[in-house]
């Protein structure tokens, strides 16, 4: 995964800018999913370069802690720390082998939990999570739609999305190899893994999360001004990924 990655670190900021999809569908609801940040203490999974990292810094969080698998992403990251100092903490490690030196109010996901590419590695990746977590903290994540769409070029258009399906019905744990097409940019092809609602509510809770909600993502009114709802329509029916909130025992 972090090779993967490390193919796109130069793209990933760039795509905030040129997609209005992640600023206006996907940003919004992870904002208005995580709500106020205020003096807690925030652990960002699957960082990447930093984006979501800086935001809840900005936001008031009394302390952020990034961590990402991949070099290329987390370097740009402190490339941006440099460049504007907010105190936040860098790691380049595997989520599953990242022990903090505190627990964390919250802990934020987007786009991990898929990649999981075994039940086992979903369940330990769960735990791992859990075990950064104080007791009564949350976990939010963004991450495949157990539903999501299996016609070709459905999300071509929005959110750009070059989705390949090998399985003409849903399979737990069937591999969905994607790119991302930015402007004139195509991406690497990266691999996730689809996984039912049932399967990842279940690697939650023997991880000691409740409180599991899933939650649909939203258009923010500014995106439906600038580009219209109707743009987003058929995105929102059946979006590529939802959202997850839950809390630790």
């Amino acid at each position: 995964m972090s090779k993967q990655y490390n193919l796109v670190a130069d793209q990933y900021d760039m795509s905030f800018q040129l997609s209005p999809y992640r600023l206006h569908i996907e940003a919004y609801s992870v904002f208005n999913l995580v709500g106020d940040v205020t003096d807690q203490q925030v652990l960002e999974l699957a960082t990447g370069t930093g984006y979501y990292a800086r935001a809840m810094r900005r936001q008031g969080a009394a302390r952020v802690v990034g961590v990402d698998i991949a070099d290329q992403m987390i370097e740009i990251g402190k490339m941006a720390e440099q460049a504007e100092p907010l105190g936040i903490e860098y790691h380049i490690q595997d989520v599953t082998q990242f022990k903090p030196d505190t627990l964390f109010d919250l802990a934020l996901a987007v786009y991990l939990l898929h990649y999981a590419p075994t039940k086992e590695a979903l369940f330990a990746m769960c735990k791992a999570i859990a075990n950064d977590i104080r007791s009564g903290g949350r976990f939010v994540t963004y991450q495949l739609n157990p539903n999501i769409s299996r016609e070709p070029d459905y999300y071509l258009k929005e959110p750009g999305l070059i989705l390949k399906v090998t399985e003409p019905t849903p399979v737990d744990g069937e591999p969905m190899p994607f790119s991302a097409k930015i402007g004139d940019m195509v991406m690497p092809e990266i691999t996730a893994y689809r996984w039912d609602k049932e399967t990842v509510d279940a690697a939650l809770q023997a991880a000691g999360f409740t409180d599991i909600h899933w939650v649909q993502p939203q258009l923010s009114p500014a995106g439906a001004e600038q580009y219209g709802a109707e743009t987003f329509a058929g995105y929102l029916r059946q979006p590529h990924a939802v959202l997850i909130e839950c809390v630790k025992q």
